[in-house]
């Protein structure tokens, strides 16, 4: 298991396959940023095990225009936020997807 922050070529894992709505990624960034991860949603450096995961490298996230913070905790010591725009637009939900590979274009 990985405890550090990633580095550019790191892959990071974001649970699920399916492409998130602007409903969902709103209501996941409210509870980061009340939980203290700020305005985002979680990521890892750590694959989850029988879990479904899509992926991106942190170079590919910076390089679509996300931030990317380093959040370790207690169960996942290779959290990461990934950290959005408030408000969230269809623009940056769509971009998100994109890049973790939820949707094609």
């Amino acid at each position: 298991m990985f405890s550090r922050e990633a580095q550019d070529n790191d892959l990071l894992y974001r649970m699920g396959t399916s492409p998130e709505s602007i409903r969902r990624l709103t209501l996941k960034c409210e509870q980061a940023e009340v939980a203290g991860f700020g305005f985002g949603v979680s990521v890892s450096l750590n694959l989850p095990s029988g879990i479904d995961c899509s992926s991106a490298t942190k170079r590919i996230l910076k390089h679509a225009g996300f931030d990317l913070n380093y959040t370790p905790t207690m169960r996942d010591p290779g959290h990461h936020t990934v950290i959005f725009p408030q408000p969230l637009t269809g623009e940056v939900v769509r971009t998100f997807n994109k890049v973790l590979g939820r949707i094609l274009d």
